[in-house]
């Protein structure tokens, strides 16, 4: 739920994804996304004194999770209609 009044930095965190504000039970502490991307901007975080954690509620960790799960099933599927295909001669 997110906060409908002035929120309290000190109970309420920012998604990173939904910009909505939350209580800390909400949602988790993340580590930045490894790779080259990822890596840079941490280490603009770090030199703008920010913590290189970022916060996301759990409904956005949810659709993540969701969204990661497809991609990999969508891969798979059309992995196994490659070998299928290739096996029945048609490509």
């Amino acid at each position: 739920m997110s906060a409908e009044v002035i929120p309290h930095p000190q109970q309420h965190r920012r998604c990173v994804r939904c910009a909505q504000w939350r209580l800390e039970r909400e949602g988790s502490m993340i580590e930045p996304a490894p790779g080259i991307v990822g890596g840079m901007a941490a280490k603009l975080r770090g030199r703008a004194g920010q913590a290189p954690v970022r916060f996301i509620c759990l409904d956005c960790q949810y659709t993540l999770r969701g969204r990661r799960i497809l991609g990999w099933m969508a891969l798979a599927v059309i992995l196994i209609l490659m070998l299928v295909s290739k096996e029945c001669g048609l490509w």
